[in-house]
């Protein structure tokens, strides 16, 4: 493992990435391009997925607010 945090062996249909020597890591300019594509899509999509967790678990927390103040105490008590 690189210290990048991937295999320095890793080769995606996308771009190939060559170890050197150093063990750094050596990409050609159009590979680079598409690899810089690729970490903006996947960072759009981490983005949407923690939006929709959030929206989740706002409505999991206002629904528990919800029956904690509408029900009785014997049944606030199960849910905790």
């Amino acid at each position: 493992m690189s210290s990048h945090g991937y295999a320095p062996s890793y080769k995606s249909s996308c771009y190939q990435a060559e170890e050197k020597g150093s063990g750094e890591l050596h990409l050609e300019a159009g590979d680079l391009e598409a690899a810089q594509a690729e970490i903006r899509r996947l960072e759009q999509k981490l983005a949407e997925v923690e939006r929709e967790l959030l929206k989740k678990a706002v409505n999991i927390f206002s629904r528990r607010g919800q029956l904690d103040t509408n029900s009785s105490p014997g049944m606030k008590a199960s849910l905790a």
